[in-house]
Protein backbone atom coordinates (compact mmCIF):
# COMPACT_ATOMS: atom_id res chain seq x y z
CA UNK A 1 0.00 0.00 0.00
CA UNK A 2 1.34 2.96 -1.09
CA UNK A 3 0.25 6.37 0.86
CA UNK A 4 1.06 10.01 -0.06
CA UNK A 5 3.01 11.61 2.62
CA UNK A 6 3.74 8.64 4.54
CA UNK A 7 7.22 7.97 3.27
CA UNK A 8 9.64 5.69 5.24
CA UNK A 9 13.25 5.69 4.96
CA UNK A 10 13.96 1.73 4.42
CA UNK A 11 17.66 2.62 3.56
CA UNK A 12 19.08 3.86 7.02
CA UNK A 13 21.90 1.81 8.40
CA UNK A 14 21.91 0.13 11.25
CA UNK A 15 22.33 0.85 14.57
CA UNK A 16 24.93 -1.20 16.89
CA UNK A 17 22.78 -0.93 20.01
CA UNK A 18 19.37 -0.41 19.72
CA UNK A 19 18.26 0.74 23.73
CA UNK A 20 20.57 3.87 22.84
CA UNK A 21 18.25 4.43 19.57
CA UNK A 22 19.00 6.27 15.98
CA UNK A 23 18.91 9.81 17.51
CA UNK A 24 21.87 9.76 20.25
CA UNK A 25 23.85 7.77 17.28
CA UNK A 26 23.02 11.46 15.18
CA UNK A 27 23.91 12.84 18.48
CA UNK A 28 27.47 10.87 18.97
CA UNK A 29 28.33 11.58 14.58
CA UNK A 30 27.71 15.52 16.02
CA UNK A 31 29.64 14.92 18.82
CA UNK A 32 32.87 13.40 16.75
CA UNK A 33 32.57 16.87 14.25
CA UNK A 34 32.16 19.03 16.65
CA UNK A 35 35.55 21.59 17.98
CA UNK A 36 36.42 21.10 21.88
CA UNK A 37 34.86 23.60 23.74
CA UNK A 38 31.67 25.09 25.75
CA UNK A 39 28.64 23.77 23.43
CA UNK A 40 30.39 20.09 22.90
CA UNK A 41 31.10 19.85 26.85
CA UNK A 42 27.19 20.99 26.78
CA UNK A 43 26.31 18.14 24.63
CA UNK A 44 28.53 15.79 26.10
CA UNK A 45 26.72 15.91 29.44
CA UNK A 46 23.16 15.60 27.81
CA UNK A 47 24.51 12.69 26.05
CA UNK A 48 26.08 10.46 29.25
CA UNK A 49 22.43 11.40 30.69
CA UNK A 50 20.58 10.31 27.90
CA UNK A 51 23.12 6.92 27.84
CA UNK A 52 22.30 6.33 31.70
CA UNK A 53 18.88 6.66 31.50
CA UNK A 54 18.31 4.89 28.47
CA UNK A 55 20.29 1.72 30.10
CA UNK A 56 18.15 2.24 33.21
CA UNK A 57 14.95 2.11 30.97
CA UNK A 58 15.58 -0.54 28.82
CA UNK A 59 17.62 -2.89 31.70
CA UNK A 60 20.96 -4.17 30.23
CA UNK A 61 22.17 -5.19 33.11
CA UNK A 62 24.48 -3.37 35.82
CA UNK A 63 24.58 0.29 34.62
CA UNK A 64 27.28 1.81 35.96
CA UNK A 65 29.48 5.15 35.13
CA UNK A 66 32.25 2.86 32.99
CA UNK A 67 29.76 1.22 31.07
CA UNK A 68 28.34 4.75 29.80
CA UNK A 69 32.25 6.31 29.80
CA UNK A 70 33.24 3.08 27.33
CA UNK A 71 30.59 3.09 25.15
CA UNK A 72 30.66 7.43 24.27
CA UNK A 73 34.37 6.41 23.90
CA UNK A 74 33.38 3.58 21.19
CA UNK A 75 30.84 4.86 19.74
CA UNK A 76 32.47 8.30 19.25
CA UNK A 77 35.39 6.92 17.99
CA UNK A 78 37.48 7.58 21.08
CA UNK A 79 37.00 11.76 20.05
CA UNK A 80 35.00 11.88 23.86
CA UNK A 81 37.06 10.38 26.69
CA UNK A 82 36.17 10.08 29.70
CA UNK A 83 36.75 8.78 33.33
CA UNK A 84 33.79 7.05 35.23
CA UNK A 85 34.53 9.69 37.67
CA UNK A 86 33.36 12.12 35.28
CA UNK A 87 30.29 10.45 34.09
CA UNK A 88 29.20 10.31 38.08
CA UNK A 89 29.90 13.77 38.11
CA UNK A 90 27.43 14.60 35.27
CA UNK A 91 24.62 12.10 36.47
CA UNK A 92 24.96 13.33 39.27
Amino acid sequence: MNITGLDYNTERTRIPVRHYGRLLFEVFEKLMDMPEGEERDALTHLTVCQMYRDLMTWGMGTVDAEKVASDLARYTNGKIQLTSKDVETMIG
